[in-house]
């Protein structure tokens, strides 16, 4: 870059490197789970074709496996077995000449939290015993007339299964439920009680009822934008088996974000905040829903949805809200840190956990502690984002400048050239000076 006071010229230099070979971590996921054990898919990419990285797992600093990762699809994969019911600080590493801060990827598996799941039920409701198993849920069932009202504190996913009528006193409860972040999941009966429902819908924000309409109709709109369905189909179906009901409950409203939708674009199922509403029963005498596939991702995730577990990892750019099942004082807060960084993360407390948010904190990469008071909560890890590591360089040609170079070396030998050529000038009016003194001193002395 060249300057005076009138002009700026700018050159550029097409920089290239010497080697584009490098390896990289790019990511892990749970692959497989069993009753006992995680199997880990971790991705690799590498731009060498003379060697394959290998892969190393450690939990803190104890060397676990390497596992040499073989080419799927066109990508290379590692898989690795962990026990499931192991907390795991995770570091997943290659050795590589090429960029280093893809080389390593940390990971969390923190010992699995049971939500703690309430179902009234005025129906059979072994299909539901099926999708809510003892391994993830903490499930209890109840009747409308016989439920401990004190318990309902401690419940984190609350499901209402076939109740005819709703009491007064239930209303309230579940109104302070899913104001303290509980998740509700309303499934009607066809003899529902429309007073004492829509009593609690309007409670809810939730559209009303209209009377039970005798109508066969088919289930065909998933809202794959849904976060419940987020990593569940591979792609986008357009044609499958469609779920059909033979009556529903109309509703007022339209405004609501359908999660599955009639032919005719009416919700079967909505949801508002954290409460989740079925328009139609769903018991095999109204629905073959409870046949379909759609019924286990659906209720599943519904009841997951109650207490959002941190993944495996995440990028330390993006936001990232996590569930903490603690119950805090209002003069405790949580912070997050490891031996090089802690920062206290915006945080809100709900009756039976505390949700944070990291926002873009924290700047390193690493595996980080949830810290309440003296007590490690359970563990977080962070990582660059991997976009980077992609070694391509943009092109000269692609920006607006006076000249563009090959090198470095050929800029400065252009630029010392040109200001040889600027400095002959100098000399040229030097030797004009020196010529109109000699010739003035010869007309002064000896004309």
């Amino acid at each position: 870059l060249t300057s005076d006071s009138l002009l700026t010229e700018v050159a550029v230099v097409q920089m290239n490197p010497e080697s584009l070979d490098n390896s990289s971590i790019d990511s892990v996921f749970i692959k497989e789970t069993t009753t006992d054990r995680f199997i880990l898919g971790v991705m690799v990419s590498s731009s060498s074709t003379d060697k394959q990285p290998i892969v190393s797992l450690f939990n803190k600093n104890e060397l676990i496996a390497k596992s040499t990762p073989v080419e799927r699809g066109g990508l290379l994969e590692a898989t690795f077995t962990v026990e499931k019911n192991q907390a795991y600080e995770g570091t997943l590493s290659i050795p590589d000449d090429g960029l280093s801060f893809d080389d390593r990827l940390f990971f969390s598996i923190n010992p699995v939290e049971r939500i703690k799941t309430l179902i009234i039920s005025q129906e059979n409701s072994s299909f539901l015993r099926r999708i809510f198993t003892e391994d993830e849920f903490e499930t209890s069932f109840t009747t409308y007339n016989a439920i401990d009202y004190n318990a309902l504190d401690n419940q984190q996913f609350i499901v209402l299964n076939g109740l005819e009528t709703i009491p007064n006193s239930l209303m309230a409860v579940l109104r302070s439920f899913t104001a303290n972040g509980g998740v509700l999941c309303i499934l009607p009966n066809a003899q529902s009680d429309l007073q004492t429902y829509n009593q609690l819908l309007n409670a809810l924000n939730l559209p009303a009822f209209g009377d039970f309409t005798t109508q066969e109709k088919r289930i065909t709109a998933i809202n794959f934008d849904h976060p419940l369905y987020r990593g569940v189909f591979e792609k986008r179906v357009s044609n499958f088996q469609y779920p059909t009901v033979n009556g529903y409950f109309p509703t007022t409203s339209r405004d609501r974000a359908s999660v599955l939708s009639f032919d005719d674009e009416q919700a079967f199922l909505m949801q508002q905040q954290n409460t989740f509403l079925f328009t139609a029963p769903i018991d095999i005498a109204n629905s073959n829903f409870q046949n379909s596939q759609l019924i286990v991702p659906t209720l599943y995730n519904i009841g997951r949805s109650a207490l959002q577990k941190p993944a495996l990892y995440v990028q330390n750019t993006i936001d990232q809200t996590i569930d903490v099942p603690i119950r805090l004082s209002e003069d405790q807060i949580l912070s997050i840190e490891n031996s090089q960084e802690s920062f206290i993360p915006l945080q809100q407390r709900f009756s039976d956990k505390v949700r944070l948010t990291t926002n873009d904190l924290p700047i390193s990469d690493g595996t980080f502690k949830v810290i309440n008071g003296d007590v490690v909560v359970q563990s977080l890890s962070f990582n660059y984002p991997r976009a980077e590591n992609v070694l391509q360089y943009a092109s000269a040609s692609e920006l607006s400048s006076d000249q563009s170079y090959d090198s470095v070396t050929q800029f400065f030998e252009t630029l010392k050239s040109n200001n040889r050529i600027h400095e002959l000038w100098k000399w040229f009016v030097i030797f004009a000076l020196c010529c109109l003194f000699i010739e003035m001193a010869i007309l002064k002395f000896f004309a």
